[in-house]
C-alpha cells in the first residue's frame, strides 16, 4: 500500500513547474517516503492522516509555484515583457490538477475502506451488557 501511495505522490509532484520539480521534487519525495515508512507500523489510519495532510496544502502550493514561475518568465532581461503561457493553458492545467487531486482524495477515502473491511468483518460484536 505504501508503494501505491508513493507512486500517487510522485505523480502529484509532476504537477509542479519544471524548475521547482528539478530543485525540490526528490527531497519532497524522500521526506514523504520517510514519513510513510515511520507511520506504516501505526496502521492505515495514520497513513491516511499523513496523506490528507499533504493533500490539504497541495492546491495552494501548486497555484503559488505556478504563479511564481509565470512571474519569473515575465521578467524582462532586456526591457521587453514576455508572456510565457496563454490563459487557456493555465485553465487546462488547473482543470487537470483539480481532477488529479480529486482522484487522490477519492483513493485516500476508498482504499482504507477496502483495507479495513476484512478487519471489521472478522470482529465479533460484543453484546454483553446490551440488554
Amino acid at each position: 500500500m505504501t508503494h501505491l501511495i508513493l507512486q500517487l505522490y510522485a505523480s502529484l509532484l509532476r504537477l509542479y513547474p519544471p524548475e521547482f520539480r528539478a530543485e525540490f521534487a526528490e527531497e519532497m519525495g524522500d521526506v514523504f517516503a520517510l514519513a510513510l515508512t515511520e507511520a506504516e507500523p501505526a496502521g492505515v489510519l495514520t497513513l491516511m492522516a499523513i496523506c490528507l495532510t499533504e493533500l490539504r496544502d497541495l492546491p495552494l502550493s501548486l497555484i503559488r509555484e505556478h504563479l511564481r514561475e509565470r512571474r519569473q518568465k515575465q521578467l524582462n532581461l532586456e526591457g521587453i515583457m514576455v508572456i510565457a503561457e496563454t490563459p487557456i493553458r493555465i485553465y487546462r492545467f488547473c482543470a487537470y490538477s483539480l481532477l488529479l487531486i480529486a482522484a487522490a482524495y477519492g483513493l485516500l477515502v476508498v482504499l482504507p475502506i477496502f483495507c479495513l473491511r476484512p478487519a471489521l468483518a472478522a470482529r465479533e460484536p460484543d453484546y454483553r451488557g446490551a440488554f
